[in-house]
């Protein structure tokens, strides 16, 4: 079941995955662009220093 539907047959219910997916998740970011929490607070810190400095 998905979004609480029933399938009459496999090829409908895995047509249904796929396009629930696509939409779920971002197929266009890259996986580099993913960083620690900690790399990501310190890149939000100096960015906000630098615009409160400005």
């Amino acid at each position: 079941m998905i979004d609480h539907e029933d399938y009459l047959t496999r090829t409908a219910a895995i047509a249904a995955i796929a396009d629930y997916s696509d939409g779920f998740y971002n197929p266009c970011r890259r996986h580099s662009a993913i960083v620690s929490p900690i790399e990501f607070e310190l890149h939000f810190m100096n960015k906000r220093v630098t615009q409160l400095a400005a």
